[in-house]
């Protein structure tokens, strides 16, 4: 797993691994168009063909995929530091829902799982936001990967 997450970038494109990059660092659509001074479509292309590329679903599987490179070309230990000084905070369910999006699962799927509604799952995630500081979804996600590989038992998303 660790050799296939390095080589993850290797058949991509320099703006590619920037976009990739940024992905992995939490950075929305909006922040990467601003900090590579592309337009939103040129970025959405970007985010499409990364997909393509590297097997990616959805949106979170995608940065899910870019965190675990990131983490392995450019470890941060100050964002472990954050996420775990943090979960206490959050609630049992919380933490699941997270597991689950630290998994690279949408919204629908997570609901689904958990039989609950979409909305509540949004809910959960946006107090899960707030109480670890995560800007957007995109850092959010990038959150509950970094928790979900380094202590999976608490992070497994199971009841």
């Amino acid at each position: 797993m660790k050799r296939a997450v390095a080589d993850l970038a290797k058949n991509l494109s320099r703006r590619e691994k920037q976009v990739f990059k940024l992905l992995g660092d939490g950075k929305s659509a909006v922040e990467i168009r601003s900090r590579l001074r592309l337009g939103t479509k040129t970025v959405e292309n970007y985010r499409f063909r990364l997909k393509q590329k590297l097997g990616a679903t959805n949106i979170y599987q995608l940065v899910r995929l870019a965190v675990l490179w990131r983490q392995k070309v450019f470890p941060r230990p100050p964002l472990m530091r954050r996420v775990f000084a943090a979960a206490h905070r959050l609630s049992p369910r919380e933490k699941q829902v997270l597991g689950l999006i630290g998994q690279g699962k949408r919204t629908i799927e997570i609901g689904n799982q958990l039989r609950l509604s979409r909305n509540t799952v949004q809910e959960y995630c946006t107090r899960a936001k707030q109480k670890l500081g995560a800007a957007n979804i995109y850092q959010l996600v990038r959150m509950a990967v970094v928790w979900r590989e380094r202590d999976h038992s608490a992070f497994s998303g199971e009841s």
